[in-house]
């Protein structure tokens, strides 16, 4: 008998960044695995089938960048939705109870199921075994970075989630000496494994016609340096703006920074300084489907979080071919190997002249390209839910 999965899919219902992006694409390669028998989602009192699944994650084919936008009007209003009713307190709380009823209730049809909650958390009283996700810890080392009710959810039901686990799994090696560290000597933590993300298959072989269609609709200039990420405080857009104005005015105006991300906690004075600021542009929230061409159209990438889990946009912009810039922080070192231009993201003077070196040495460059497009091979999600499948076999036996 093969493997029945029941989970946890809450982040594919709004739009997806790191997290959503995780499940999302590890859920497809499940759904298509003939060792997994049943696939059920669920999020708050809702149940998804297989098939809705199907529908939910796989959208026509098509040759252009619209193809994969069949299904995001309604995603974005969930978001909307979502959005708004975030702004009420214990909002995250009282889904937990909707769920936890309603788990309860159907939860004997269930009983031969594994749980993956995916998303940091794992129902109370749930009768079927459990695989919880921890993406990073930021909620302990940045509290200051979340918002308040984020972070008190988080350390309520973080630990008795990996107390009910079976096993756990992490996105990195650093995340995963982190959770033993963090959680080690108070709690008898369940087995830890590491699947890491990967680059979805809309990275490869990207069309022509396409690039020069994301081009037109968003105008983008020649040259110009990315990053992409929330704006949020541990996103360190504030230094990376502040490293960017310290350029000489002929390079940034050669090289403009364009800046991708939906405003996230305490974005105003990000907003703020972008508004200020000369040469630089936000795009907002920008299509899944049109990213590896706004990656691939961009002369450097440069992501200096001060606290990842990972750091998918890393990789995601070393498949195509893009030089990347990065924090030499745990996890995303571990992300960019050796093949990007490390810095310390607290001294702004080092990611500044980074940024420098790299636009300006055709050597570092062309380097830092060749050598990212090696990192990035064979990391595929196929790979990643061979891992999956291995650790859930393990959970069921």
């Amino acid at each position: 008998m093969g493997l029945k999965l029941l989970v946890d899919i809450c982040p594919l219902l709004r739009r997806r960044t790191g997290v959503g992006n995780y499940i999302f694409y590890l859920l497809r390669e499940l759904l298509q695995d003939d060792r997994v028998d049943d696939i059920v989602g669920v999020c708050g009192t809702r149940f998804w089938s297989r098939q809705e699944l199907f529908g939910l994650l796989f959208l026509p084919a098509s040759g252009t960048s619209s193809s994969l936008s069949g299904q995001q009007v309604s995603i974005d209003l969930l978001a909307r939705m979502k959005s708004l009713l975030k702004r009420f307190p214990y909002i995250r709380d009282l889904r937990v109870v909707a769920q936890t009823v309603r788990l309860a209730y159907t939860g004997k049809r269930y009983k031969e199921y594994i749980f993956w909650g995916g998303n940091y958390y794992l129902p109370p009283f749930i009768k079927c075994k459990c695989l919880l996700t921890i993406h990073d810890l930021s909620h302990i080392h940045y509290p200051e970075c979340h918002p308040v009710d984020r972070v008190r959810f988080l350390d309520k039901h973080l630990p008795t989630a990996i107390q009910r686990a079976s096993a756990i799994t992490v996105v990195s090696a650093a995340t995963q000496e982190d959770v033993l560290k963090t959680f080690g000597d108070s709690l008898v933590l369940p087995p830890i494994f590491v699947v890491s993300p990967a680059v979805g298959e809309h990275f490869l072989n990207l069309d022509i016609a396409v690039e020069a269609q994301v081009r037109l609709k968003y105008a983008l200039p020649e040259k110009f340096i990315l990053s992409v990420g929330t704006f949020e405080p541990r996103k360190n857009l504030i230094r990376l703006l502040d490293a960017y104005a310290a350029l000489a005015g002929t390079v940034r105006d050669e090289w403009p920074l364009l800046l991708v991300g939906e405003k996230g906690w305490l974005a105003e004075d990000i907003v703020g300084k972008i508004s200020a600021a000369d040469n630089v542009r936000w795009l907002g929230y920008v299509p899944e489907a049109d990213m590896p061409y706004l990656y691939k159209l961009a002369g450097v990438f440069v992501y200096v979080s001060l606290f990842e889990g990972f750091g998918m946009p890393i990789l995601e912009a070393m498949s195509v071919g893009t030089p990347v810039i990065a924090s030499d922080r745990g996890s995303m070192r571990e992300a960019a190997g050796n093949a990007a231009r490390l810095v310390n993201p607290e001294k702004t003077e080092e990611i500044s002249h980074a940024l420098a070196e790299v636009i300006t040495c055709t050597n570092i460059k062309d380097g830092l390209r060749i050598s990212g497009a090696q990192r990035q091979q064979g990391q595929t999600w196929g790979a990643r839910k061979d891992d999956m499948l291995k650790i859930l076999q393990h959970i069921k036996t």
